[in-house]
């Protein structure tokens, strides 16, 4: 369905005639349409063309009736079709004249014409409507005026589709007025073409239309870019001015007034510029898409798309030119800053009070717990994702209550709260505590007499393994990478990546328990068996060994080299932070000393002593003080 809302048409009278030409190719339902509303989809009068019946509305009203009938057998597939405006009476006379036998069908019947009157109307005018699976050509769609005594009668409109305004197996839409309903169906074309039911001359003026096409996209190609580089130079002309204008207005400069008009002229100079490069754009998709072969599945859905895209662009287009006209406009340009208003609803600022009030404790108390889990390695409501009905009871619910008002009257000061927590005696109680009898009356530290010893967080172990070999990298800032690189690379571990996908994970953190990117409660803590094979046989821990293996034995005298004490007492400082007992001194030593053979024997074969000291430096890398925070 097409469309057109004459606007040429200056006056309308008795006597004004429109006729047009058909050819029903494949026939199901064609109509010719004096449309009373386009955006509704109301017609005032139409002549319809169905399976051998000539269709129009009764006079006065929109009843329709049969006008008329034509046979598709006998060849009366063309049409010569004239409708008589008789304006007094407010109907048509409609004349319908078959061309291959010139047999009169319909002569000067009496139509509805229910109003209609385009003049000044642009809503109003004259659509072709043929329904899916009809395939018509329409020609020389011309108006008339009244027939004068002598002479021809005035030529008000014409529509005789010719190059070069319309160009062979081109779309008509955004040509002469013509435009596509809104009430068209898809895939819908309105095609103006040089031959008709001739194949061999079709195929041919196919061809040459999609060579002419594929010439003109190489010349729309150019100037599609230079129109581009034209538009982004207005652009940035354009923001200047804008930027000067804003400044000058936000300052109260006296040039403030003349910086805004050149603003406002530059800000719609470049708008006219980008739909004008918009329209080569589209034009250019257009003809890339028709230079294809007929036969190319792509073509037709690529072609619609991009007419689509032009008759859009041409829109904005005459958008622009009329805005880069109206002195309506003179002093107003976009901002270029967003701006905000003087006062806000007070919405945000409403719900924030809510959430923190008082006579709320909830949100206190779910910091309140996140904090001492953090601090404590154990929280005071086990179920820190759920305080309601179906939660776990605090453990100390009157010391969860003070200090969640606490946080309130400190102004929700995080500061206060943590400087009261870590200068509490119960935060400094020491996690090792050697008489059994305490542990077992109270295995689960409810009275908080020592300190809970925690694990590392799997970010903390690899650092702490890359820091002990003086291998990590502590720049700050920088891009994130990916977590693949965390064993090969040794930024610190809060730069690499992490998703809730499945390789979300770098493999070190997998093992380790990293956290949870969805979520923001509690870490897991789990222990496998991997964790110790990644700390004793992975290729970074051995890398590592060996680099803090010779760093260690570099900084000892020759003296100290001589036994191996030196070298053990001081790993255990340099990894575990901590002088080793004397059972684990007497262990480290026998090893480094009396190394096993294969065989079981001792000394049969000397072992590298190089290598009997890596070993040692995995060894306490294993150790679980190592992991432990006590």
């Amino acid at each position: 369905m097409i469309q057109n809302p004459l606007s040429g048409l200056q006056a309308l009278e008795t006597g004004t005639t429109i006729s047009f030409q058909l050819r029903l190719l494949q026939e199901a339902h064609f109509n010719f349409q004096l449309a009373k509303d386009f955006t509704q989809g109301q017609t005032a009068s139409f002549v319809g063309f169905e399976q051998g019946r000539i269709l129009a509305y009764q006079p006065g009203g929109t009843s329709e009736f049969q006008a008329g009938t034509y046979d598709p057998a006998a060849g009366q597939q063309r049409f010569n079709v004239m409708i008589e405006l008789d304006l007094p009476g407010d109907r048509c006379l409609l004349t319908v004249r078959s061309q291959a036998d010139d047999k009169v069908l319909v002569d000067k019947t009496p139509i509805a014409l229910n109003g209609w009157n385009p003049i000044g109307d642009p809503q109003k005018g004259i659509l072709l409507d043929a329904r899916p699976g009809t395939i018509a050509a329409v020609d020389d769609i011309l108006i008339r005026g009244p027939q004068p005594a002598t002479g021809e009668p005035a030529r008000l409109v014409e529509f005789r589709f010719e190059t070069p305004a319309c160009r062979d197996q081109t779309d008509i839409v955004g040509v002469d007025g013509w435009a596509m309903s809104k009430f068209s169906q898809q895939p819908a074309t309105s095609l103006t073409v040089t031959t008709i039911g001739n194949e061999a001359l079709l195929t041919v003026s196919q061809k040459l239309h999609a060579a002419r096409r594929a010439v003109a996209a190489q010349e729309l190609r150019i100037a599609a870019n230079e129109a581009r580089i034209a538009a982004t130079q207005a652009e940035i002309a354009s923001i200047e001015a804008r930027a000067a204008a804003e400044r000058a207005r936000d300052s109260s400069s006296p040039d403030a007034s003349a910086l805004i008009l050149v603003a406002s002229t530059l800000s719609r100079e470049a708008a006219l510029k980008k739909a004008q490069a918009d329209v080569f754009t589209q034009d250019l998709a257009l003809a890339t898409a028709e230079a294809k072969p007929v036969t190319d599945a792509n073509r037709s859905k690529e072609a619609d798309a991009a007419s689509k895209g032009l008759q859009a662009a041409r829109e904005a287009l005459t958008k622009a030119e009329a805005a880069k006209a109206d002195p309506a406009l003179a002093t107003s340009f976009p901002s270029i800053a967003q701006t905000y208003p003087k006062s806000s609803t007070g919405r945000r600022r409403a719900l924030a009070q809510w959430i923190t009030t008082r006579e709320n404790p909830l949100t206190a108390r779910v910091a309140i717990n996140h904090i001492w889990l953090r601090h404590f390695q154990a929280p005071l409501v086990a179920t820190v994702f759920d305080f309601g009905r179906n939660g776990a009871d605090p453990t100390h619910p009157e010391l969860l209550d003070w200090l969640a008002v606490e946080l309130m009257e400190s102004g929700w000061s995080m500061k206060h709260l943590h400087r009261l927590i870590v200068s509490s005696d119960a935060y400094r109680r020491v996690s090792s505590v050697g008489d059994p009898g305490l542990y077992a009356s109270d295995v689960e530290n409810k009275l908080l007499w020592r300190m809970n010893t925690g694990r590392m967080e799997a970010e903390v172990i690899r650092d702490s393994l890359l820091f002990v070999a003086g291998r990590l990298d502590q720049t700050q800032g920088g891009q994130e990478l990916e977590n693949s690189e965390a064993l090969k690379t040794f930024r610190r571990s809060l730069y690499y990546s992490c998703n809730p996908e499945v390789d979300g994970k770098s493999e070190f953190g997998a093992l380790f328990d990293a956290p949870e990117p969805a979520e923001c409660y509690r870490r897991t803590r789990s222990v496998i068996p991997q964790q110790a094979l990644a700390l004793s046989n992975s290729d970074l821990v051995h890398e590592l060994s060996v680099q803090l293996t010779s760093a260690l034995w570099q900084n000892l005298s020759m003296e100290q080299q001589s036994n191996s004490q030196a070298f053990i007492t001081s790993a255990f400082e340099k990894i575990l932070n901590r002088f080793p007992t004397e059972n684990e001194l007497g262990v480290c030593m026998s090893f480094l000393d009396e190394p096993p053979t294969a065989t079981g024997s001792v000394n049969s074969i000397p072992a590298d002593p190089v290598k009997l000291r890596q070993s040692l430096i995995r060894s306490l890398l294993n150790h679980n003080d190592f992991v432990s925070i006590r």
